[in-house]
């Protein structure tokens, strides 16, 4: 059996689960929001052993009949009681009472997920949202070349920095910020900072790089120690430096990556501790390989697709083999 903590709507899960489907594997899907609240029903710790039984759409499943988990945007989520039911006047009382129960459902998220890692697992939830700045200096130490970066809040420190690099990018520290609603869409996207768009003597802490010079962008998607790679080539005449404004006019080929890039990024997913993800290179006029970041549950159904990859095929393989030796040498 196969547990998937997953995410409603996502394709790139549904692609996943129709492989499964067409292998005749056994698997149940929990999608966040929907039938993934409060599924851990008990949990018996002794001397002898540990016993977890599960409750997903009203049917129990002991956690050792699972072979393997795959974590794809999903969550353990909890309902906690309501607390204005209770007869208690002072919301100071209130606040600690929901922080503690906070508190204790946390522990009980993390000990389940703690007990992924006795299964072959893919990625996990506490590492969706892999640190970007970490993954910048993890990059530094294994020897990829990463842009010359800036944090700072001082307009001074920022216009120094653009004179020093000439071209300069800012992008988010983390995640992008976007809106949606009936009306109207709003994101954010890497652009590029001159001098005079400096107006201010403050700001908030945000994020700035040296240009690369491009001669094509890279997405590669890794995979239990194997290797997707596309190069993403932008229209000649546009005017964007992030390959996502031109979306619908970019042409994707299959790209082999060099040998080394490749025995670099291979430490850098097992040192970040992921068995999937998808990472942004940049290769430059002179054909240098700068890494850019890594998206551990990015989309990757274009990459797929575009390049007849079939990585959701793969994906599905692997979770039906189970072997819990997690990385394979390339």
């Amino acid at each position: 059996m196969i547990l998937i903590i997953g995410q409603h709507h996502d394709t790139t899960t549904d692609n996943v689960c129709n492989w499964l489907n067409c292998f005749g594997a056994k698997f149940i899907r929990t999608n966040t929001g929907t039938n993934n609240i409060d599924i851990v029903s008990d949990i018996v710790i002794s001397n002898d052993n540990i016993k977890v039984e599960l409750i997903i759409n009203g049917i129990k499943y002991d956690f050792d009949n699972f072979s393997a988990i795959w974590c794809r945007r999903g969550h353990l989520n909890f309902t906690l009681p309501k607390l204005n039911s209770y007869n208690v006047i002072d919301n100071d009382i209130l606040y600690k009472v929901e922080s503690h129960l906070i508190n204790e459902t946390n522990t009980l998220a993390s000990f389940i997920e703690y007990l992924f890692k006795t299964k072959m697992r893919i990625n996990t939830i506490s590492h969706y949202n892999s640190n970007k700045l970490i993954a910048l200096q993890t990059a530094k130490l294994l020897g990829l070349k990463i842009p010359q970066t800036l944090i700072t809040r001082k307009s001074e420190m920022l216009k120094n920095f653009i004179l020093k690099y000439k071209n300069s990018i800012t992008k988010n520290i983390q995640d992008v910020l976007s809106f949606h609603n009936e009306n109207y869409t709003f994101g954010q996207c890497t652009t590029d900072v001159k001098i005079q768009d400096v107006l201010t003597d403050n700001f908030y802490y945000s994020l700035f790089q040296k240009k690369i010079e491009k001669k094509y962008e890279l997405r590669v998607f890794y995979f239990l120690g194997q290797f997707y790679a596309s190069a993403g080539i932008s229209p000649t005449d546009t005017k964007y430096t992030d390959i996502r404004t031109t979306n619908k006019s970019n042409r994707h080929t299959p790209f082999n990556l060099p040998f080394d890039i490749r025995k670099k990024l291979h430490e850098f997913m097992k040192e970040m501790d992921l068995e999937s993800g998808s990472i942004d290179i940049m290769v430059d006029v002179n054909d240098n390989y700068w890494f850019l970041e890594v998206n551990p549950v990015g989309q990757f159904d274009f990459l797929s697709g575009k390049n007849n990859f079939y990585i959701e095929k793969e994906i599905a393989k692997a979770l039906i083999d189970g072997n819990r030796n997690r990385f394979s040498e390339n």
